[in-house]
């Protein structure tokens, strides 16, 4: 999004683009959906194959897919609603197309939907824009046309930005609006855990506690960041991650590389985080990367976050044998990259955190993947292996040394 072009926020779209979203992303574009008029639609209708287009032609290219769907099926879903929902389900795999539809609606638009600003904010956060991110969240909790979800959900990443007392109050304001519903306690859990206002801390979790007591896990949709915060039962916290994992990675790929022989070789270890820069991360690993044993590792770094050009980030950097950024890759062009590389061992150092690229796990890219140091707990198992076949690979490549003594 261009910084000098103020946002004008348009009123709600009644729409359900959220829940349209998920399908798209799930890959279920055979699934049917309801208009906002009650009629059934196919999701393949809606989009097509608009992802392709945009990725391998460019915008215009998605946009004109598109517009020949919405001239062939007459219904209530307009090319600015399907172009929404594009963007939203590639957010998180596939961030720099998800950016370039929200840049193209903000020019062509007098008016875009308000969840353009939201889509756009979540991106540019990502990729590191957090002054760009911070504009567009502001944006959205200033209008007073946007609805109490939007202005949570904006919310909930401002508080991030140094804008605690603005991000609080109006989420406070914006859950009481909704009717104190429990799949968005998360959400305001954890701006008050942020901002320590313990009193609002402990209702929330009064009624998270109340709900799993029923066993209702599903409905909550709490985050794994929030709850580990508060909660010391372990079978609460399985649940927890376990849904987490079902909602956020749906879809997981059952074809991992096979192992290759070591015939003289070195093991290739890959490291996949966001937090390669000043990020206690970095501090944590960079003595991890420093003692890897160089005869027996080659050690291949990931980047799916940004450069923030400090001191850290080059140190850390310093000690790989091979560097990539993945942060405007897609899951797929990612995965395939790393495989192409054949990885022996990749490691996740980001666990179910705000800047998580686990979708790029779930394709597979390599034949051993674990998750290390970025959460403290499980990922849910559907993206990482088990102990028992890592000893398997082991036994496998004939290895009796990865580090220097």
């Amino acid at each position: 999004m261009a910084k000098s072009k103020k946002p004008v926020i348009p009123s709600a779209r009644s729409i359900k683009i959220g829940a349209l979203s998920k399908l798209y992303a799930r890959g279920v574009q055979d699934e049917c959906v309801k208009t906002p008029v009650n009629k059934a639609v196919n999701v393949r209708e809606l989009v097509g194959d608009a992802a392709s287009k945009l990725r391998s032609e460019g915008i215009e290219s998605a946009v004109t897919e598109i517009k020949a769907l919405v001239a062939k099926f007459h219904h209530e879903i307009s090319l600015v609603d399907r172009l929404i929902l594009l963007a939203g389900a590639l957010v998180k795999q596939s961030p720099k197309h998800a950016l370039e539809i929200c840049d193209y609606l903000i020019k062509s638009e007098t008016k875009p939907p308000i969840d353009t600003y939201l889509i756009a904010g979540t991106v540019q956060d990502r990729l590191g824009d957090r002054n760009a991110s911070k504009i567009s969240m502001t944006a959205v909790i200033n209008s007073m046309e946007s609805t109490p979800a939007q202005k949570l959900a904006a919310a909930n990443l401002l508080v991030r930005f140094g804008e605690q007392e603005l991000a609080l109050e109006s989420a406070k304001k914006a859950f009481v609006a909704m009717g104190r519903p429990l799949n968005q306690v998360s959400l305001l859990l954890y701006i008050a855990q942020k901002t320590a206002d313990w009193p609002l801390v402990d209702e929330l979790t009064l009624q998270l506690r109340a709900a799993y007591r029923e066993g209702r896990f599903t409905d909550a949709r709490e985050s794994p960041r929030t709850h580990l915060n508060w909660c010391a039962n372990e079978q609460w916290n399985l649940e927890v991650i376990r849904q987490w994992n079902l909602r956020t990675i749906p879809k997981i790929s059952n074809s991992a590389p096979q192992v290759e022989p070591l015939g003289g070789r070195r093991i290739r270890v890959g490291y996949l985080s966001s937090d390669f820069r000043e990020h206690p991360l970095s501090r944590w690993v960079k003595g991890l990367f420093r003692h890897h044993n160089k005869s027996v590792i080659e050690l291949y770094l990931y980047c799916v976050g940004w450069d923030d050009g400090s001191n850290l980030r080059k140190e850390v950097l310093s000690h790989a044998d091979h560097l990539f950024s993945l942060s405007r890759l897609s899951d797929q062009s990612a995965a395939d990259l790393i495989r192409s590389h054949k990885i022996d061992i990749l490691v996740d150092l980001n666990g179910p955190t705000r800047a998580h690229r686990l979708g790029i796990l779930a394709q597979r890219p390599a034949p051993i993947q674990i998750h290390y140091i970025g959460f403290p707990g499980s990922v849910g198992g559907r993206v990482s292996i088990t102990s028992s076949e890592i000893l398997m690979f082991f036994r496998k490549i004939r290895i009796k040394c990865i580090t220097k003594d």
